[in-house]
């Protein structure tokens, strides 16, 4: 079977039992393997992120059209993750999202397959939600078959509770430690961070991969602030951290320039070989903290005895106490 990547008309997406599928087939990114030649967590997102948006641009129309059309923009508003297999570089991928039959929102089931010695195997399984949230400047007319999708803002948690009033005033910096937010709890780790242009999309908001970088830096945090950096698991011991599981939801919207505080709490240990964290996202808006976003993710550590070659192994004593706090 060929290795090229070739473009899947929309024929082809409509037909057979296939129908109402979106397949998109693309290498993974070079940017993404920054374990050897592995690919990290990320970049699967990112690949069924891409085949969501292929499926709006196919089924309706494409997010350029939409915004300069229509004053449109296409949110990602929740996804999950469940990693099967290791993706490399050079390794032709696939991945297939389908509606879900009886969701409120435009929920699509995703299966991501990699090529491997000719044959197409499964590399890991979630959902996107898609929906599309207009703006002030909106024209009015919007093609028919999105409306039951529309909002006019992002407010996917109204019987959360109220906005949490702050028990301070903040600081300003990347590097500051907020007042605790509500959700934190005192093995919890805490960061605040301005929201930067390059996170947001449509010149307003935090978007959906910018979460996914947040989640991605908060653990890297987390771990050097326990004293097992990523560097020094690897200069020590060869170890790199994997992600087996990983979700989120964004409830609110976060905006740019904004100062949005992450909360990563370690919950479960899993057979002493996976760890389980929650992630609680926060801005602080005039005295209070506001909920935007939640999620979860799964890790846990591979050792790396040689180039190419890497295993799952177990959190001994020391690292198991870094991870939970309990350094006694």
């Amino acid at each position: 079977m060929s290795m090229t990547p070739r473009p899947v008309e929309p024929a082809e997406v409509l037909a057979g039992p296939r129908a109402r599928a979106t397949v998109r087939e693309a290498y993974p990114p070079f940017e993404g393997s920054n374990i050897g030649v592995w690919l990290g967590f990320k970049h699967f997102m990112y690949l069924m992120e891409e085949a969501a948006i292929q499926h709006v641009r196919e089924r309706w129309l494409g997010p350029r059209a939409l915004w300069e059309q229509h004053g449109v923009g296409v949110e990602i508003v929740d996804s999950s993750i469940r990693i099967l297999a290791a993706l490399h570089l050079d390794q032709l991928t696939r991945v297939e999202v389908r509606p879900r039959e009886g969701s409120e929102e435009c929920e699509l089931a995703a299966i991501l397959e990699a090529q491997d010695g000719g044959q197409w195997v499964p590399a890991a399984s979630g959902s996107v939600k898609v929906l599309f949230r207009r703006s002030p400047e909106s024209p009015g007319a919007l093609p028919e078959e999105i409306l039951p999708h529309v909002r006019d803002e992002i407010e996917r948690d109204p019987l959360s509770p109220a906005p949490i009033r702050r028990d301070g005033p903040g600081r300003t910096g990347p590097a500051a430690r907020p007042p605790r937010p509500p959700g934190a709890t005192a093995g919890s780790f805490v960061w605040k961070r301005r929201i930067p242009y390059f996170y947001c999309h449509f010149m307003d908001r935090l978007q959906h991969s910018g979460y996914v970088r947040l989640m991605e830096e908060v653990v890297d945090l987390f771990l050097a602030e326990r004293g097992i950096s990523i560097r020094a698991m690897l200069e020590r011991r060869s170890w790199i951290p994997v992600v087996a599981e990983a979700g989120l939801e964004i409830l609110r919207e976060a905006r740019l320039e904004e100062e949005i505080c992450t909360v990563f709490t370690v919950r479960h240990v899993y057979k002493g070989r996976l760890y389980s964290a929650a992630l609680d996202w926060y801005v602080a808006r005039g005295a209070e903290w506001v909920q935007t976003a939640r999620g979860r993710i799964v890790h846990g550590y591979a050792q790396i005895p040689q180039r190419g070659v890497m295993k799952l192994v177990p959190l001994d004593g020391p690292v198991l106490a870094a991870l939970t706090g309990d350094r006694r």
